[in-house]
């Protein structure tokens, strides 16, 4: 069995239009700041556990990701129009048609998100059809 793939949703770190509700508070500049440390932390931890990696950016040009984004992962691809679920859901079904059997969708602003728990998620669906990780939030990652 392949390793499984990591999909992750990241938007292009431009002041203003990324962690606008955190911007609110501290600023455009510094909330872009602290998102691109945000996804930095995801994607070590994603590098770390060994699994393969697609981004899914919000945008048409990946170009606009910075390259320390890009490095280590599949040719970044576009997310589709429309809300989450339909995004999430496109982005399962391109992973899947390009042939893995596992797939794992995160947002990339979980810094809690280590690469144990990457990979006990990939081994979970081993035997399980979906694995959801509780987030502090209330939500799920």
């Amino acid at each position: 069995m392949n390793p499984a793939m990591v999909a992750l949703f990241v938007r292009p770190p431009v002041p203003g239009r990324v962690k606008t509700r955190l911007a609110a508070t501290i600023g455009d500049r510094s909330s872009c700041t602290l998102y691109r440390a945000m996804v930095l932390d995801v994607l070590r931890a994603v590098q770390a556990s060994g699994l393969e990696l697609r981004l899914f950016h919000d945008g048409s040009d990946s170009q606009q990701l910075p390259p320390a984004w890009r490095r280590g992962a599949a040719a970044g691809r576009p997310q589709v129009d429309g809300d989450l679920g339909r995004r999430m859901a496109a982005a399962f079904v391109d992973c899947f048609a390009a042939g893995w059997d596992r797939v794992l969708l995160a947002g990339s602003d979980l810094p809690g998100l280590d690469s144990a728990t990457f990979r006990a998620a990939a081994e979970s669906l081993e035997q399980r059809g979906a694995v959801l990780l509780p987030t502090r939030d209330g939500g799920y990652g």
